[in-house]
């Protein structure tokens, strides 16, 4: 899941990206501790990482999926 969404003014070719923070674990880390054979299922909570969405406003898919939700609300 997402902690966040925000609009990212970084990204210039990309449609959006996603972000940890600084001293989280990584993704492969995650998936590497989720299938140890000695996985706890309270562990799990304090290894999941806070991420964060950036969306890219000008990115030409971005632009037709907002004409799409906006046609499909009228």
């Amino acid at each position: 899941m997402f902690e966040k969404v925000l609009v990212s003014n970084c990204l210039a070719d990309s449609p959006c990206c996603l972000v940890t923070s600084k001293y989280s674990w990584l993704s492969n880390i995650e998936c590497i501790m989720k299938a140890q054979a000695l996985h706890d299922i309270c562990q799990s909570t304090y290894m999941r990482s806070k991420k964060t969405i950036e969306v890219n406003l000008t990115n030409s898919i971005v632009k037709a999926l907002r004409e799409e939700v906006v046609d499909t609300n009228c």
